[in-house]
């Protein structure tokens, strides 16, 4: 469905010859993907490079403030490269023919240090920082715990903070909570592809302590369906689940039973326990499933 309506959108623009749309809007899906299920968007662009012919390179130095504000997608003409939106998606510009070898710029010698210092995977931290880690380091942790946490609070966390001080708030509140349920507990689990496995992350992360005993088996179920998949697909909430502050309990049912009323500024609360709880883990030498699942995602932290 997202497919079709990419292709439908870029074919009444008008812009764009029906070549390009198919070409591009599998690529615009993958890269939606990456970004509703991991909270991941790569700033990167694939161009041709004169060093070897038959060879690609990463380049994310070559962009410009003015191509990320360059609406919907255009070709740059220095190169192979695709934007799309305010970013550069690494799915959508790939080289085009198959024989091509895909190498980083940072591979080269003379890349490295201008490429990698591009890549900023926080608002504070670059993929840099995060490849000077030692997996075996305990001294590291504490600092691969701060990366994590100034990924999701600078870019998620505290923006969902400062809108719940505005009334009527609450779904992009409980939509940002939703994305980042489902990204922690692929960060705990140690999913680097979790394509087609939303509900089992969503419902694993609310069996978390911070949700119980209010969030039972169903629901669990019932919040991943209406709510998550609601607010991320149809921007509303579904089957009678009213979303409302200053409530006795987290989470209650209405008095019919058919729906649940959903305290927002408690789950949230719970949602950012939930981060700082597995952080503290992360931080503890004798974690070492937790932070060898982490590490599973350290390439997508590098290039994020």
């Amino acid at each position: 469905m997202l497919r079709a309506e990419f292709q439908e959108g870029l074919s009444k623009s008008g812009k764009y010859t029906q070549e390009t749309i198919a070409e591009l809007a599998p690529r615009i899906v993958n890269a939606t993907h990456d970004t509703r299920h991991k909270a991941m968007i790569g700033r990167w662009a694939w161009s041709a490079a004169p060093i070897e012919a038959d060879a690609y390179f990463l380049d994310p130095s070559t962009l410009t403030e003015a191509d990320e504000r360059q609406s919907l997608f255009y070709r740059k003409p220095a190169g192979d490269t695709v934007v799309f939106g305010i970013s550069v998606f690494r799915a959508i510009a790939r080289p085009r023919r198959s024989d091509a070898r895909l190498r980083y710029l940072s591979d080269s010698p003379r890349g490295r240090e201008s490429s990698m210092d591009a890549l900023r995977i926080s608002p504070q931290y670059t993929s840099v920082d995060w490849r000077g880690l030692d997996i075996n380091a305990q001294d590291h942790w504490p600092k691969a715990a701060n990366i994590v946490r100034d990924r999701l609070e600078g870019r998620f966390l505290r923006f969902a903070t400062d809108c719940l001080k505005s009334n009527h708030s609450g779904f992009v509140v409980l939509a940002i909570d939703c994305l980042l349920a489902e990204t922690i507990q692929q960060f705990k689990d140690g999913v680097t592809h979790g394509r087609g496995r939303s509900e089992e992350m969503v419902t694993r992360f609310l069996e978390g302590a911070r949700f119980q005993p209010d969030f039972d088996d169903q629901a669990r179920r019932a919040f991943y369906r209406d709510i998550r998949c609601g607010l991320l697909h149809q921007a509303e909430a579904k089957k009678m689940w009213l979303i409302r502050r200053a409530q006795q309990a987290l989470l209650q049912k209405v008095e019919d039973g058919q729906g649940y009323i959903v305290d927002v500024k408690r789950f949230h609360d719970g949602m950012q326990g939930s981060l700082d709880d597995y952080l503290a883990l992360v931080a503890e030498p004798a974690s070492e499933p937790v932070r060898t699942n982490l590490w599973k995602d350290g390439p997508d932290l590098q290039c994020s």
